[in-house]
C-alpha cells in the first residue's frame, strides 16, 4: 500500500478509535538500502524504539494538557498515566505499542480444483495438475521486543527462533 493510501485509510477510520480527535494524520515514507542485514535489523530496532516512545507520548498527550506532559520521560509519563488516570500503557496491544511488522513469504503449492477450473481451457497447468506454483504472501509477523533478541538479524530475515539476552 502506498503511503498516501495508508494515510487515507487511517484518516477514514480514526474516528472509531479516536472519536474526539479532529486532526488529520500525515505519514511520511522512506526507502533506502543498508549495506548489511545487520544494519537493516538495527534500523528496525531504532524504528521500534521510536514507535514505542511515540506511542507512550501520544497516549499521554491524549489524556493530559501539553504543559502537564512537557519534559517528562517515557517512564514518568507511564507513571503519570497510571497514577492519575489508571491507564496502563503496558496493557495495550503490541501493535499500538510498537507498530506492526509485515513480511513477504513465498508459498509453493498446487492449484486447487477450483483454480484449475477457472483457467482457460488450453492453459498449461490443465495438462499438469501436479504443477507447483509460487505465490507471494504478505503477512503480519510478531517478534519479541527487538532490543531483547541477541540474533535479531537471523530472526527478522531468516525466520530463526529468537535467542534472548539474559535478564540481569
Amino acid at each position: 500500500m502506498m503511503t498516501g493510501s495508508c494515510v487515507n485509510y487511517f484518516n477514514d477510520n480514526r474516528k472509531k478509535y479516536l472519536p474526539n480527535h479532529n486532526k488529520l494524520a500525515n505519514f511520511d515514507c522512506r526507502v533506502y538500502q543498508t549495506p548489511t542485514l545487520n544494519d537493516a535489523a538495527l534500523q528496525l530496532l531504532w524504528r521500534e524504539n521510536d514507535a514505542t516512545r511515540n506511542s507512550i507520548l501520544s497516549l499521554a498527550q491524549s489524556l493530559f494538557p501539553h504543559n502537564d506532559v512537557m519534559n517528562l520521560n517515557t517512564s514518568e509519563l507511564q507513571d503519570k498515566m497510571m497514577l492519575e488516570k489508571e491507564v496502563n500503557w503496558d496493557k495495550l496491544s503490541t501493535t499500538l505499542k510498537r507498530g506492526t511488522y509485515i513480511k513477504r513469504f513465498v508459498e509453493t503449492k498446487k492449484l486447487s480444483v477450483d483454480e484449475l477450473e477457472s483457467l482457460p481451457e488450453k492453459h498449461n497447468a490443465r495438462k499438469n495438475p501436479d504443477l507447483l506454483i509460487k505465490r507471494n504472501i504478505i503477512q503480519t509477523v510478531d517478534f519479541p521486543i527487538l532490543s531483547k533478541i541477541k540474533n535479531r538479524s537471523d530472526v527478522i530475515f531468516d525466520g530463526d527462533e529468537p535467542v534472548m539476552f539474559d535478564v540481569i
